[in-house]
């Protein structure tokens, strides 16, 4: 899967996705931006870097249901992620869910 193909994916799931920051006065999107690569070596060299993924959720109410939209997407998408960080981040006055992968 290519990065676009991942960013088209979850804009399907979550019209409000930007890769790396939002608008400015947004306040429900998903942020993404890639930060390193897993790679698979073999016969002496890299045979495959796949990009590392952060993704930043940011809504308000413990009611909304972007962050259970984006992984419904990652879970179609056959993408395993982990969950970083999951809670209420006064930085962004808002909740806040952190999710990495690897986008392969």
């Amino acid at each position: 899967m290519t990065l676009q193909e991942f960013e088209d994916s979850l804009k399907t799931a979550v019209p409000e996705t930007y890769p790396l920051q939002a608008p400015s006065g947004k306040i429900r999107y998903v942020a993404w931006h890639t930060y390193s690569a897993s790679s698979v070596r073999g016969d002496d060299r890299n045979q495959l870097d796949a990009p590392k993924v952060q993704l930043d959720i940011i809504y308000q109410s413990d009611q909304d249901t972007i962050a259970d939209d984006v992984l419904a997407a990652l879970w179609l998408m056959d993408l395993p992620y982990e969950i970083i960080s999951e809670g209420y981040d006064p930085d962004y006055a808002a909740m806040r869910v952190i999710l990495q992968l690897v986008v392969i």
